[in-house]
C-alpha cells in the first residue's frame, strides 16, 4: 500500500525550495505594497522612492511581513523534511517487511512440499503432482510412467549402524537418484525407505531402462558407513481412465513382486499380465 503525504498541496515540493519561495513572496509583497502606496494612497512620492526609501512605519511593516514569511517558510521546510524522512523510512521498512514476508512464504511453501530429511518432494506434493500429470495425460495424450523404489533390508541398516547412519544413507540415496533422473522428473520420498519417481512423457520401455540404470548404480555404489546396498523398483505406465491411487497401487504392487523375486530387481506392471519384466543383478530374466 503506497505511503502518501499528509500535505497533498505540498507533497511534491522539495524542502530546499521553500525558503527561496518565501523570500520571493516577501519581495513580491514589497513591490505590491510600494505600488499601493504610490497609486492608491497618492502620497506624492514616486514608485522608486516608495520602493527603496519607504516611510519608517511602512518599512517596519514590510520587514515584519517578510520576516513572518521567512519564519513560516522555515517551518514548512522543516515539516516537509520531517515528512519526507518519515515517508522514506516507512517505504524502507515496507520493502524490508515485504522481503521478509516473501522469504517466510517461500520457506513455508518449501516446508509444506519437501521432505525434511532428504530435501526432495514429500508424499503430499507427490500425489498433487501425480494428479496434475495424469490430468495432462488425459488432456494431451502424453505418455506417463511411474517408478516406486524401496531400499532392500533398510531395517538392518538402522539395527546394525544406528538411525543416524540410516538417515545419512537416505540422504545419499536421494542425492544419487536425483542425479540419475531428468530435471523434468519428480522425485519424492513416500515414507521410510520408499521413494517414487514420476516420469512425464516416458513410456514403459523407456521407464524400464531408467529403472534398471538406477538399480544398477545403487548396487555398485559404496555408501558411507553402510557400504553396499541394493534396491527394488516397481515400474508402471498410466492406463486409460486410471486414477492416481490405482496407478500408484498397481506400480507399488510391481515393487512387491520385485521383492518377492529376490530383491535387487526391477518389475514392470501391465494390466492383464502378472509378470512382464524382471531383471536381477545376475542378469537372469524371467
Amino acid at each position: 500500500m503506497p505511503v502518501e503525504s499528509k500535505i497533498p498541496a505540498l507533497k511534491s515540493l522539495p524542502p530546499s525550495c521553500v525558503l527561496p519561495l518565501g523570500l520571493l513572496l516577501g519581495i513580491i509583497f514589497w513591490l505590491i505594497d510600494s505600488l499601493i502606496d504610490t497609486f492608491l494612497f497618492e502620497t506624492g512620492e514616486s514608485f522608486i522612492h516608495n520602493l527603496l526609501s519607504p516611510e519608517p512605519v511602512e518599512y517596519w511593516m514590510r520587514a515584519l511581513v517578510i520576516a513572518m514569511l521567512i519564519i513560516f517558510s522555515l517551518f514548512v521546510r522543516r515539516t516537509l523534511s520531517r515528512e519526507q524522512k518519515m515517508i522514506s523510512c516507512l517505504v524502507k521498512h515496507k520493502d524490508e517487511l515485504e522481503e521478509i514476508v516473501r522469504q517466510r512464504t517461500e520457506q513455508l511453501e518449501k516446508l509444506a512440499t519437501t521432505d525434511d530429511l532428504t530435501g526432495i518432494l514429500n508424499r503430499r506434493k507427490f500425489y498433487e503432482l501425480l494428479d496434475q500429470e495424469i490430468d495432462r495425460y488425459k488432456r494431451y495424450g502424453t505418455e506417463l510412467s511411474l517408478l516406486v523404489i524401496d531400499i532392500d533390508y533398510f531395517k538392518q541398516v538402522n539395527d546394525n549402524f544406528g538411525h543416524h547412519s540410516g538417515d545419512l544413507l537416505l540422504q545419499n540415496f536421494s542425492a544419487m537418484v536425483t542425479n540419475l533422473i531428468r530435471k523434468s522428473d519428480y522425485f519424492a520420498r513416500i515414507g521410510g525407505e520408499e521413494f517414487a519417481v514420476i516420469l512425464p512423457e516416458i513410456n514403459l520401455q523407456q521407464a524400464i531402462i531408467i529403472a534398471e540404470k538406477i538399480r544398477n548404480q545403487i548396487s555398485h555404489y559404496n555408501f558411507q558407513i553402510v557400504g553396499k546396498l541394493t534396491a527394488s523398483i516397481g515400474i508402471g505406465e498410466i492406463q486409460a481412465n486410471e486414477s492416481s491411487s490405482h496407478f500408484y497401487k498397481r506400480t507399488d504392487h510391481a515393487l512387491y513382486i520385485a521383492k518377492e523375486n529376490g530383491r535387487n530387481a526391477c518389475h514392470a506392471s501391465i494390466p492383464g499380465q502378472r509378470v512382464d519384466y524382471i531383471q536381477k543383478q545376475s542378469g537372469k530374466g524371467l
